[in-house]
């Protein structure tokens, strides 16, 4: 991505958003025709992801915004780095980490990894009322229900 000139991306969605297909059927049918390494499904595929973002995997902060990066575990153990807003609330951390996960953690609290640890049950508060700095990691701990053993 760093290798990529500034405004590239957005010639190829604009390139991509100026194809017409006729219906969804012709659509479908020409990217299963396109072998999965060719251009022409690189590109749909691609454009597709930048022009709809889903409301859990928000596009990352620019270079030019203040970031911090975050490695995030998940309670399974999975764990995966993303740059967020410092303005960002602690919620978006979750919708991130379940969306990437195609999981649901709520209700849940967010601990940082460093000692001493600390436990953040509020996800409304951002990472910057937290103090959560550049280069952490933060892990998510799925609170257990009053019913469950």
């Amino acid at each position: 991505r760093k290798s990529l000139e500034e405004g590239s991306v957005e010639t190829v969605v604009k390139q991509a958003g100026s194809l017409r297909l006729s219906g969804t059927v012709k659509k479908n049918e020409e990217e299963s025709r396109a072998p999965a390494s060719s251009p022409e499904r690189k590109v749909i595929i691609r454009t597709r992801r930048q022009t709809s973002p889903r409301a859990g995997d928000p596009e990352e902060p620019s270079d030019q915004e203040p970031r911090l990066l975050l490695a995030v575990r998940s309670p399974s153990g999975r764990r995966f780095v993303h740059h967020f807003r410092p303005t960002d609330a602690l919620q978006m951390v979750v919708a991130v980490a379940e969306d990437k996960n195609q999981a649901s953690y709520q209700p849940c609290s967010i601990e940082t990894m460093e000692v001493p640890r600390r436990r953040f049950s509020d996800l409304t508060r951002s990472l910057q009322e937290c103090r959560i700095p550049h280069k952490s990691v933060l892990g998510i701990s799925q609170e257990e229900g009053e019913g469950e053993p």
